[in-house]
């Protein structure tokens, strides 16, 4: 990934360590974190709404299964909330309008 604040974009050279080259990527996944070369985090988002929902699916089938609402509270908390608030202060701050209203909707579910 080549992060270039030139107004004129420019095609960067090819990089090679070791006589291999060196892959370019559009995505690159640090520390759990989604960086595209843009410096969007709309692919960090939605991989985080992915992920939700199918946390929140298993949710639901222990509660048909009779778990109490105190145990039911704590997964919510360890598994549901750990992964929408992995590195929050990292990317909501510079997260779209339309991607902070997509994070909202999966809360409300």
């Amino acid at each position: 990934m080549v992060v270039d604040f030139r107004r004129r974009s420019h095609t960067p050279p090819a990089l090679f360590i070791g006589g291999a080259a060196v892959e370019m990527l559009s995505t690159w996944k640090y520390l759990g974190l989604l960086i595209s070369n843009d410096l969007t985090w709309a692919t960090n988002t939605a991989s985080i709404i992915k992920k939700a929902p199918q946390c929140l699916y298993f949710l639901r089938r222990l509660k048909r299964a009779g778990l109490s609402p105190a145990v039911l509270n704590s997964i919510y908390r360890c598994v549901v909330e750990s992964i929408m608030t992995s590195s929050i202060t990292v990317w909501y701050g510079n997260c779209s309008e339309a991607d902070r209203k997509a994070l909202q909707q999966v809360l409300k579910e």
